[in-house]
Formats: C-alpha cells, structure tokens, sequence
C-alpha cells in the first residue's frame, strides 16, 4: 500500500537526532517507523512514518529543517524465512529496482511489515497487492496504523 514518508536533512553530530525528535514530541507526533543514515561525514537523513505527514512536515519546515515528503510502498509480509525475498524478487522480475528498504512497526500480531522505495512505485503496488500490471494507475492510498 501506498504510503507518504517524511525525509529530514540534519548535520551528522551529537543532538541533531535528539533535536529533531524533541521537536516532534512537543508537537505530540507519535513516529510509526524511523531510519537514520548518514549520507555524508557532514549530514545525515532520517525517515519517518507518521499519522499526519503533512502536518510533521510543516512543523518542521517552519523550524527551518529541510524536508521531503515521498510516496513510499508499506508492506505486510508472513513471519518465515525467505517472505521478504518472494516480495523483492516479484519486484525484480517486473524490472523494478527497491531504492532501499526499513522495517516498520505494525500493530498485528503476526507478521511484519517493511518500507520499500521503489523506482516504479504504482506498479509495484498493483504487483505486491497481486493486480495485473494494467491497473497501475490507481489513485495513492493514505492508510496509517
């Protein structure tokens, strides 16, 4: 499913996490699921899932953070070995390339879900939802748990 993430540029030093955090605490956003890579020795970037994507990211534009919000892929997998390959190599034979992949937090009690950043992002939701190719153009679903 189709979800929105917000990107968060920030220096590569002790407390710019932290900051970053305090911000969205006192704002009482709730972090659903959270990267943080460096991308340089100077900065970093972190990525997270909220209820209200929109609103975090006005938040912290207006505390001069530099922010992206992406459409990004959520998706559930069975709890056994090799449930995330079978995904990721459904992905790779329809020629779609995963930018990168996280866990997310879920609230059912089996299974788990992960992020996937996909280069050819409708198609590969009408794939993993096990849709023909031909009804990819589906509007973007905004469901949050």
């Amino acid at each position: 499913m189709i979800i929105h993430q917000i990107s968060v540029l920030l220096k590569n030093e002790p407390g710019a996490m932290a900051s970053i955090l305090e911000l969205l605490d006192k704002n009482n956003i709730n972090l659903r699921a959270l990267t943080l890579s460096d991308t340089t020795e100077l900065s970093g970037i972190m990525r997270i899932i909220v209820k209200d994507p929109e609103n975090t990211e006005r938040i912290l534009r207006s505390s001069g953070y530099s922010v992206k919000n992406d459409p990004i892929l959520t998706v559930k997998l069975d709890d056994h070995p090799g449930s995330l390959f079978e995904k990721i190599q459904m992905l790779s034979n329809a020629g779609i390339n995963v930018e990168y992949t996280y866990a997310f937090a879920s609230s059912e009690e089996s299974g788990a879900r992960v992020v996937l950043k996909a280069d050819k992002l409708e198609l590969a939701n009408s794939i993993l939802k096990g849709e023909e190719p031909e009804y990819a153009g589906e509007n973007l679903l905004e469901v949050y748990w």
